[in-house]
């Protein structure tokens, strides 16, 4: 599930794109996905002079290159505001600035197999984060394997 808290404003560019551009459920059959990762058969709008999406200058999907990337958290980014493009730097250091990211994934993992890396237990870094107090601390992980054990976890918080 991906969670996303939006002003108003966003909310409704969103729906503006997605009822412009989707194409959703044309990629499922017997309630299953038939997209193949890295083939993306859509378009995605470009940033507008005013730093919101052009919903009529689009690209193919396909064009751009992003290994790893959660579709489900791009399609937020792209159906707002648009494609981010050097063009527009100012935009999204703006966006950038009133953002808060407080799920902690691990895309920087050097012996994954697959990014983001897939969480089997509470891992010390998992620990480390779960110390932290401050205003911007983390307060969830993502991804997790079916057969994550807890049992660390829940050792953990009695101790506390």
């Amino acid at each position: 599930h991906q969670w996303a808290i939006l002003p108003r404003r966003d909310v409704e560019y969103f729906l503006k794109g997605w009822s412009t551009l989707s194409r959703y459920e044309s990629f499922f059959k017997a309630g299953k996905t038939t997209v193949v990762q890295g083939e993306y058969p859509w378009h995605v709008p470009r940033m507008g002079a005013d730093g919101r999406a052009n919903l009529s200058a689009v690209i193919p999907r396909v064009a751009i290159a992003s290994p790893g990337r959660c579709l489900d958290e791009e399609v937020f980014t792209s159906l707002i505001w648009g494609l981010h493009e050097p063009a527009h730097e100012r935009f999204w250091a703006d966006l950038e600035k009133r953002s808060v990211c407080r799920t902690y994934t691990n895309w920087d993992c050097k012996t994954c197999k697959t990014l983001p890396e897939v969480f089997n237990n509470f891992t010390a870094k998992l620990q480390e984060l779960s110390q932290d107090r401050s205003d911007r601390a983390h307060i969830f992980a993502r991804k997790f394997s079916r057969s994550a054990s807890v049992t660390q976890l829940k050792e953990w918080l009695l101790t506390r």
